[in-house]
């Protein structure tokens, strides 16, 4: 697994000791979409932050539900892209 926008692999949590010059304003932020099981295709899109030059925590400081999207049930995810 390779980490992506400020979020280790597979577990989910922050990643911890970046530079300055990844950060926005010292602040680590990514986004996260939460599928639906009960509505396949439907999700819920959070912004997290953490403070990601903190070398000690992989915790998040914040989740803000941006907004639901729904792509329906036969959206399909084929090499990191939604078709």
């Amino acid at each position: 697994q390779t980490a992506y926008a400020g979020l280790a692999d597979a577990t989910l949590q922050a990643l911890n000791g970046q530079t300055s010059a990844q950060l926005v304003g010292g602040i680590g932020h990514a986004v996260v979409l939460v599928q639906n099981n009960l509505n396949l295709g439907e999700y819920a899109v959070f912004e997290l932050t953490f403070n990601g030059a903190q070398v000690a925590t992989t915790e998040f400081s914040a989740a803000k539900l941006i907004g639901i999207v729904d792509f329906g049930a036969t959206a399909v995810v084929a090499a990191g892209n939604i078709i």
